[in-house]
């Protein structure tokens, strides 16, 4: 091989490799965002964009004198320090903002109930979306005491959220739901779009919505 096609092939491989180090470091990709779930029998970790805290649930198990729920913790890598969020009864999902100031946590507690918070990293103050959206919006308070779930979608930027409050009543007849609402992180909430009406023959797929 020639010194010159030898050093084009070596600055060709240094520069992929660079690249590939700097797409790995990035804290923006959808890789550092990504929605996760609660896993039972082992440990889950996801690091915030930039890396300095991370969200871990663990399964009872790992933790010294834990109940019989999984834990989610929030740890702090400069602090070297860890704290309980929420203790989870069934399945839990959680994802970070893009710039990793914040983070939302969809708690599945109960069969009929789903929960989603969103909450600030570091102070974690804790901001209740089904407590906003019912507060925002009279269709929604109809819901209240429904078989309803609050499921967040993703983030659309670093402030907002889409969230998704869908489900059915229990009264007959059932009424089946499906509204649509941006979230922010400061807790104003803007309605996207809403859809009701009966059940049909299907259930809640009739409206297209989700069936619980």
């Amino acid at each position: 091989m020639s010194p010159i096609k030898f050093r084009c092939l070596w600055f060709t491989a240094f520069a992929l490799f660079c690249s590939a180090l700097i797409l790995g470091g990035q804290s923006t990709g959808q890789g550092s965002v990504a929605r996760f779930e609660a896993t039972n029998g082992q440990t889950t970790r996801l690091a915030s964009p930039g890396g300095r805290y991370a969200l871990v649930f663990t399964d009872k198990a790992t933790v010294a004198n834990s109940s019989r729920y999984l834990k989610l913790w929030f740890e702090d890598n400069l602090s070297h320090s860890r704290s309980l969020i929420l203790g989870v009864n069934t399945d839990a999902f959680a994802g970070w903002s893009p710039d990793g100031r914040a983070f939302y946590v969809e708690n599945d507690w109960l069969s009929d109930r789903t929960y989603a918070y969103i909450y600030k990293a570091g102070s974690l103050d804790k901001l209740d979306i089904a407590d906003r959206i019912y507060a925002a919006d009279a269709e929604a308070r109809r819901f209240k005491n429904a078989h309803s779930y609050f499921n967040v979608e993703r983030w659309q930027d670093n402030k907002n959220l889409l969230v998704r409050f869908d489900g059915h009543s229990d009264s007959y007849p059932v009424a089946c739901f499906d509204l649509r609402y941006l979230v922010s992180r400061s807790g104003t909430v803007k309605n996207l779009s809403q859809r009701t009406g009966p059940a049909g023959a299907t259930g809640c797929l009739d409206l297209n919505l989700n069936n619980r």
